[in-house]
């Protein structure tokens, strides 16, 4: 698995779950919210503490949006994700555009 770290401060921590929708102790959250060890480029002796939202499976989840995929690849990119994984993300389905309003 591969993602960016970065650091927040604890009090900004409900805010980045109302961002998420997530909403502690409530059953129906999309996400869990969980504490784990994360190593620094998979090296074993760089190991740091983080908090991490992990989707919970859905019998019919919603696909992500192309501004959100579009975010996603190009914060990849940024960030110096491999390409691999990167070509994953931009395999991945999205919901389809919506129809131009006619009026």
């Amino acid at each position: 698995m591969w993602g960016v770290i970065y650091y927040v401060a604890r009090k900004e921590i409900l805010s980045l779950d109302k961002e998420e929708g997530y909403k502690p102790g409530r059953a129906s959250n999309a996400y869990v919210r969980q504490e784990a060890t994360v190593f620094v480029n998979g090296k074993l002796n760089s190991p740091v503490a983080c908090l991490l939202y992990i989707a919970r499976e859905q019998a019919a989840p919603t696909l992500p949006t192309r501004d959100y995929m579009h975010h996603l690849i190009r914060g990849a990119k940024v960030h110096g994700l491999p390409e691999a994984y990167i070509a994953v993300l931009e395999r991945l389905d999205i919901q389809p555009e919506a129809a131009p309003d006619p009026n």
